[in-house]
């Protein structure tokens, strides 16, 4: 179905509104908004050039509203068709999708975006390899009021804006920002198997979030590369994964926040230093997995360059760089 006319063809202040009310619906340049639960488990999308991206619905430099509904896919339905639809949504140019309302049950990704995406007020639940991406997104991605829920990669783009928003229970990542800056505020990041926040080549700014249950909490950058990351954490709490709490390949710098608890690392850093200056800033308690000071180097801070901390600086262990089990202390914590 494509839905296109005067509205389509020619771009006005006032977008024209179409009901979705069918599987297959094609908007351009539009306000589009579901009437009622689409379920789309069984629709197959037409042979042809694109049909292996084809979605449920697709968009154009348009809007979705889901107003309160749920657009269902094939995944977790009984006998779905062998080419049935793998994509929710699929959006080019400028989109956005508004809730409140649920994409669920598409195979391959809720949301495949070739342009620049923004989405409001909606819950991406169970598509089994991305909730927007899937794992290989290279547009720029705004998240609001959202929560993304069991997926492989949570969300992928080349650069991430999430707020007030929950990302959980994704098994790699929970957001991966390929190579642009990843943002976050006021947002809970949990239970992401791999990696809770994720940037290929830049900077993570977390604020006023916690991170917590994860794989590893946060990883900036990649060690050696020419724009390799930095992570700036500030009034949030990094506490309780599995691995190391933040990780970056060039400098750490917090401000007000809690790393605890974590199970190798609370803070290491690849080529840079460590910088905890403002504020009141805990980082304690970490190196709570059983091969600490057997087979791995566990520490609250690990640097190759001395750490730089305030006097409202609480930590407990430091270790530099490569410098073996147990290793050598930079004496700036307690128990150095």
């Amino acid at each position: 179905m494509s839905v296109l006319g005067f509205a389509g063809l020619f771009a006005t202040e006032a977008s024209a509104v179409v009901n979705v009310v069918a599987c297959g619906t094609h908007v351009v340049r539009d306000v589009a908004r579901l009437t009622t639960d689409l379920d789309c488990s069984a629709y197959v999308p037409p042979a042809g050039p694109g049909s292996s991206t084809a979605a449920a619905i697709e968009l154009e430099s348009a809007t979705l509203d889901l107003a309160g509904f749920t657009l269902r896919g094939p995944t977790g339905s009984v006998g779905p068709p062998a080419a049935a639809v793998k994509f929710g949504l699929r959006t080019s140019g400028p989109c956005s999708v508004t809730g409140p309302g649920t994409i669920t049950g598409f195979g391959e990704a809720g949301i495949l975006n070739f342009g620049p995406l923004r989405v409001e007020g909606i819950a991406l639940l169970a598509n089994p390899h991305g909730g927007i991406g899937p794992c290989n997104g290279t547009r720029n991605v705004t998240v609001l009021d959202s929560t993304i829920a069991g997926s492989d990669c949570g969300i992928t783009a080349a650069r991430v804006t999430v707020r007030n928003s929950e990302i959980s229970g994704n098994r790699s990542s929970g957001v991966n920002s390929a190579v642009g800056p990843l943002r976050v505020f006021d947002s809970l990041i949990q239970g992401n198997e791999g990696t809770g926040l994720k940037s290929g080549a830049a900077s993570i700014t977390v604020v006023d979030s916690v991170i917590t249950g994860n794989g590893t909490g946060v990883r900036a950058g990649r060690a050696q590369w020419p724009y390799a990351g930095s992570a700036v954490i500030v009034r949030s709490e990094v506490a309780g994964n599995l691995g190391t709490g933040v990780w970056a390949a060039r400098s750490a710098v917090l401000h007000n926040s809690q790393v605890t608890g974590n199970g190798i690392l609370g803070v290491q850093t690849a080529e840079g230093p460590i910088v905890a200056t403002g504020g009141s800033t805990i980082i304690t308690g970490n190196g709570t997995d059983d091969g600490c000071g057997v087979t791995e180097a566990c520490a609250d801070l690990d640097s190759p360059d001395k750490p730089q901390l305030g006097l409202r600086t609480t930590c407990e262990v430091s270790h530099v760089s490569d410098s073996g089990i147990p290793g050598t202390a930079w004496s700036v914590c307690s128990t150095d």
